[in-house]
């Protein structure tokens, strides 16, 4: 078993849907774009922002997986190799909210995130 990739992949499809419509918008061949009607700079922005919110619900998915694996601890015991098992679970617990504190801390002051929905 491959240390990790559980929740690694289970951020990654939480925010697949977002990066794969953020895709819609690109040119391909300086053909039109697949969709979002409307001017260039329209698709852009619709990107940029999908994009930005991938980028904030990736770590927040691992988060909650580092904290769903803190609950499952003496369940895994012996079957398993999680995060909280090999580090601890204070670790694990320091990891996972500083992962939403970073997230949360870059979206207070960010002008990016402020903008977003204006």
């Amino acid at each position: 078993k491959i240390f990790l990739v559980k929740n690694i992949l289970c951020g990654f499809f939480a925010v697949s849907p977002l990066l794969g419509a953020s895709l819609l918008g690109i040119h391909h061949g300086g053909s039109m774009p697949l969709c979002l009607p409307g001017n260039n700079n329209e698709i852009i922005i619709a990107s940029n922002k999908l994009c930005q919110l991938a980028a904030i619900g990736f770590p927040l998915q691992i988060s909650r997986e580092i904290l769903k694996d803190i609950e499952d601890v003496d369940v895994d015991r012996g079957e398993k190799r999680t995060l909280p098992l090999v580090i601890g679970e204070v670790v694990s617990k320091r990891i996972a909210y500083g992962l939403v504190g970073i997230v949360n801390g870059s979206m207070l002051f960010s002008p990016y995130y402020w903008k977003m929905f204006a």
